[in-house]
């Protein structure tokens, strides 16, 4: 009846675990989006959300290259490799950081490390659970 219950417990541990880390990945792909380098910030969190590690990567590799800034003159977005506004010739400086995308900016790195220490939580709590099960059982 003991080994049922850890083994139910394991089961439900990663379950719980993996649910979650799905979720904090879709808010951090969500929130990545909306502070650069794409419009359509809802669109992204919700293919992660719904559809998982496919949608993932692939926003992973469309990422890297399009990264955009918007110019605090004119408002228009440009590629971050350009040195000035392709629209009004406004130099960039390192400084010039968009407000309205600064605290999505923020909000990237935590949610993905609590979404990798989530998954990683999830697989080591209950494959310990299964291990102290095999070694109370005598296997």
């Amino acid at each position: 009846m003991a080994a049922a219950i850890f083994l139910l417990l394991a089961y439900l541990l990663m379950l719980l675990g993996a649910l979650g880390a799905w979720v904090l990945a879709a808010v951090a792909v969500y929130n990545d989006a909306k502070a650069g380098w794409d419009g359509s910030a809802v669109m992204w969190g919700l293919l992660v959300g719904f559809l998982g590690l496919i949608p993932l990567i692939i926003y992973l590799a469309m990422r890297s290259g399009r990264r955009s800034r918007r110019c605090p003159q004119c408002g228009m977005f440009s590629n971050v490799a350009y040195p000035y506004c392709p629209y009004c010739a406004r130099i960039f400086t390192p400084y010039d950081a968009d407000p309205a995308t600064e605290p999505h900016r923020r909000r990237v790195r935590p949610l993905t490390i609590a979404a990798g220490s989530l998954l990683v939580a999830g697989i080591v709590i209950p494959s310990a659970f299964l291990l102290l099960l095999a070694v109370s059982a005598g296997i």
